[in-house]
């Protein structure tokens, strides 16, 4: 099940309307809507009280793995554009390797600060 469906079926269980979710979750009934029908994702602290809210974890998890997927992409489309960038301004090719390897331990070090402020379970 998908974040948006596990947060339809969660306030359908506990028979709210998106209204009064929405209230709850000082957002508007757009913002529910659209989290609904995954057009946009909360973000993390309101994934953090959706899932104390109505008491589910999985919502959590999931959420953070969406955020960090998203900010995956960026990140290593940034990486390639260094790469390229010094390659072709410095004509080096043969040394500018050295980008790959520092860009996975960053991008390591990032995802396990992002998993541990979140209480998030770091993906092996």
């Amino acid at each position: 099940m998908r974040l948006g469906q596990k947060i339809a079926a969660l306030h359908k269980k506990n028979h709210l309307f998106q209204e009064a979710l929405a209230e709850k979750m000082n957002v508007s009934r757009q913002a529910v809507s659209k989290w609904e029908s995954e057009q946009s994702i909360p973000d993390i602290e309101k994934i953090v009280a959706l899932s104390e809210l109505f008491g589910n974890l999985t919502i959590q998890l999931t959420g953070c793995r969406k955020i960090m997927n998203k900010y995956a992409t960026l990140y290593w489309l940034i990486a390639v554009l260094l790469y390229l960038g010094y390659s072709f301004i410095t004509n080096d090719w043969e040394r500018s390797w050295i980008i790959w390897p520092i860009a996975g331990i960053l991008y390591g070090i990032i995802e396990k600060i992002i998993s541990l402020c979140h209480n998030d379970i770091a993906a092996e």
